[in-house]
C-alpha cells in the first residue's frame, strides 16, 4: 500500500498553489493587461499571493471566489474590502464562512456590476472624463484653508467625478478625507495641498494605495530617504501621478 508522507503532501500542495498562481497570472494579463505588463511577472505573483491570503480571511477559498476577489482588487484597489468608498463590498463580503462563499460571491459580483455601471459609465466614459478633470485640477488647484478644507475638497471631488461621489455618498467621502489626513501625518506631510494629493490618489487608486502592491511607485516615493524632505517627496509623487495620468489618457485615445 502506497503511503504519502507529510513532506510529500506539502510538496503536492505547494505545486497546486503554484499552478493556481500561474493560472491567475495568465488571467490577470487578460483582465488587466496594461497594469499586469507594468508590474511584471514576479511582482504580479506577489500581488496575487497577497490577494489569495486576503480572500481567505473572508472565507473565499475556492477557485471562482478567489478569482473574483483578485479581479476586484484590480478594479478598486487591493484594499477594496475595507475601503470606505465601497461600503457595498464590505456588505456583500459578509461573515467569513467558507460554506457561504459562493452565495456571497454571487451577490458581490452583482453588486460590482451595478457599481461599475454607475461609477465608470458606458465604455468607462465617466472615468476618462474624471481623469481629464484631474489633469486640470493638478495645474490649477483650489485655494485651501484649514476651516474650509473638507468643503472645498468635497466640492472638487464632486466636480471631478460626480457619479462616483453620488454612489459613495458624502459620509464615505468625508471618511476618506479623514483617512488621508491621518496617513499624510504618518508620512510627515502637513501642508493642505499635500493632504489633497493623498485624497486624490486614494480617490483614484483606492484607500490603501500608499501600501498597495499594485501601485508600488506610491509607497516607494513616500519612503524614499534619498529625497531630502517629506514635501520634496510629495512633489515627486505628484509628478509621478501626473505622468501616470497622461499615460492612461494617451493610451485611452481620449486625451485632448
Amino acid at each position: 500500500m502506497m503511503r504519502i508522507t507529510k513532506a510529500q503532501l506539502e510538496v503536492f500542495q505547494s505545486e497546486a498553489v503554484l499552478a493556481f498562481e500561474d493560472e491567475m497570472i495568465g488571467h490577470c494579463r487578460v483582465f488587466s493587461p496594461r497594469l499586469s505588463s507594468i508590474l511584471g511577472g514576479q511582482h504580479l505573483r506577489g500581488v496575487i499571493r497577497a490577494a489569495i491570503q486576503r480572500a481567505a480571511s473572508h472565507g473565499f477559498t475556492i477557485r471562482g471566489t478567489v478569482r473574483l476577489f483578485i479581479e476586484l482588487g484590480f478594479l478598486f484597489g487591493s484594499s477594496f474590502d475595507v475601503d470606505v468608498q465601497y461600503p457595498w463590498a464590505r456588505k456583500y463580503l459578509g461573515e467569513p464562512d467558507p460554506r457561504t462563499q459562493m452565495q456571497r460571491a454571487n451577490s458581490l459580483h452583482a453588486a460590482t456590476i451595478r457599481a461599475l455601471e454607475a461609477i465608470h459609465g458606458p465604455d468607462n466614459s465617466y472615468t476618462y472624463e474624471a481623469l481629464r478633470k484631474l489633469q486640470l485640477l493638478a495645474t490649477a488647484p483650489p485655494r485651501l484653508r484649514e476651516n474650509e478644507f473638507y468643503g472645498v475638497v468635497l466640492a472638487e471631488m464632486a466636480r471631478v467625478h460626480p457619479q462616483k461621489c453620488a454612489y459613495a455618498g458624502e459620509q464615505s467621502l468625508r471618511d476618506l478625507i479623514a483617512f488621508a489626513e491621518a496617513k499624510a501625518l504618518q508620512h510627515g506631510l502637513s501642508e493642505l495641498h499635500e493632504v489633497l494629493l493623498l485624497v486624490v490618489l486614494m480617490f483614484s487608486f483606492g484607500q490603501g494605495c500608499t501600501e498597495d502592491l499594485l501601485y508600488p511607485w506610491i509607497a516607494r516615493t513616500l519612503a524614499n530617504d534619498r529625497v531630502s524632505s517629506p514635501s520634496a517627496r510629495a512633489n515627486q509623487l505628484q509628478r509621478k501621478a501626473l505622468t501616470w495620468l497622461r499615460h492612461v489618457l494617451a493610451n485611452s485615445g481620449t486625451n485632448s
